[in-house]
């Protein structure tokens, strides 16, 4: 009786330990998968600094978005540098700031469920020749976040992933209820040459 008892024990503690095995496996893929999708946009934007072909007038004003009219991506700062905003969808291409379970592009019609939503935060190094761009990827944790309903459409408000240093009563109640993972990168202008 005693000998079944303690194998109990010690079977209990190996249960315990497959169980917190898994999740920290699962924890790790959704990590791995985030930082994919940042890396994914990280890499669809330098390629966009191929359209990047104009160079700012002197007296230029920071906000003054001219200088990326022919970009695919870029030019969808809609004159709010610094801040964190939507990343711009393209059906037709079948990219979009929506991810599905695996890190595929959720597209337009498609039946699975968002489990990733994407931003950007552009801003510039120097006016009209380099920016700097940080790619913010979040997704829900077992604390209670659901994406769908939290984030419509993945929008992003530059205000409720981001942590409260001087809380309220009750702080932000969205921030531990998301991972989130930022990539960073400079792009600079490529200039065409007459």
């Amino acid at each position: 009786m005693v000998s079944l008892g303690v194998m109990m024990v010690g079977a209990m503690a190996i249960i315990h330990l497959q169980a917190l095995a898994v999740r920290a496996n699962v924890q790790a893929r959704k990590l791995s998968i985030g930082t994919q999708i940042a890396q994914r946009w990280i890499e669809r934007l330098k390629q966009d600094t191929q359209r990047w072909n104009q160079v700012a007038v002197a007296g230029g004003t920071p906000t003054d978005v001219t200088v990326l009219s022919n970009t695919r991506f870029l030019s969808a700062i809609n004159n709010a540098p610094g801040v964190f905003q939507s990343l711009p969808t393209v059906p037709d291409d079948a990219i979009s700031n929506a991810f599905t379970y695996r890190g595929a592009d959720r597209t337009v019609g498609m039946a699975a469920p968002i489990e990733y939503c994407a931003s950007f935060r552009p801003s510039w190094v120097y006016f009209g020749r380099a920016m700097r761009v940080d790619v913010r990827v979040w997704w829900a944790t077992d604390q209670g976040g659901n994406i769908i309903t939290d984030f419509p459409g993945c929008a992003d408000d530059n205000a409720t992933l981001n942590r409260v240093w001087t809380p309220p009563a009750d702080g932000n109640p969205l921030y531990g209820r998301y991972r989130i993972v930022y990539l960073s990168t400079v792009l600079r202008v490529v200039p065409t040459w007459n």
